[in-house]
This record gives C-alpha cells, structure tokens and sequence, in this order.
C-alpha cells in the first residue's frame, strides 16, 4: 500500500511540474487506491488532450496574427506597456514587427498629456 501511495504521490508531482504523460502505473488494480490511480491516469489523459488542443489553437492564433493582412494589436499586460502589432500594422507604424509599439512603454514615464477642447487647450 506504501508504494502505491507513493506513486500518486510521484505522478501528482509530474502533473504538477507539467509532465502530463505522468502515470500511476497501478490503475487496473482493485480497491479504493486502484480507484484513485484510474481517476487520478484519467485525469491526466484528459488534462493531456486539453494541453494539446489548446497549443494547436494557440499556433494558430499565433499564424493569422503573422499573416493576416489587417492591423492588429495585442496588449501583453492589463497596463498597455508591452504591445505587439502584427506585421500588418508595424509596416503601417513603419516600425519592425518586433518593436514595443506601446505608448507607454515599460520603464518609461508616460508622455505629458493635454486636454483640448474645440481645438484649444
């Protein structure tokens, strides 16, 4: 029963550090521990199936982004200081693709602002 324990133990840790091939080894057997080990291998299958559907979708967000040929930008952070533009819109920016196009980049203050209203300040 120890080495058992332990194994769940050990496959709960490779799930956890994101070896999603990480199995039991005892699943087919009897009683409340093979019980655990079968949830605990198809728990990983399926976390497994959703990590790859969701790097197939990724991949190809990460493809139309490159290639479409409309502008688009994406905010890496809820502050607007990291933003990527796709190659599409860095061409109209005349910046290359890889530029921090944000208009407050990461440690840099922010530009003064005015306010104007009908044309004055």
């Amino acid at each position: 029963m120890l080495r058992q324990v332990k194994s769940l133990m050990r496959t709960a840790q490779k799930l956890q550090r994101g070896d999603f091939t990480a199995r039991t080894g005892f699943s087919n057997s009897v009683g409340e521990l093979g019980q655990l080990a079968r949830t605990m291998d198809e728990m990983a299958e399926a976390i497994a199936t959703r990590e790859h559907e969701i790097a197939a979708l990724n991949q190809d967000l990460r493809t139309l982004f490159e290639i479409i040929p409309i502008g688009i930008l994406i905010a890496q952070d809820p502050n607007f200081k990291q933003v990527r533009a796709n190659p599409s819109f860095a061409q109209i920016l005349g910046l290359p693709p890889e530029t921090n196009v944000s208009y407050t980049p990461v440690n840099a203050q922010p530009p003064p602002t005015r306010f104007c209203e009908t044309g004055k300040n």
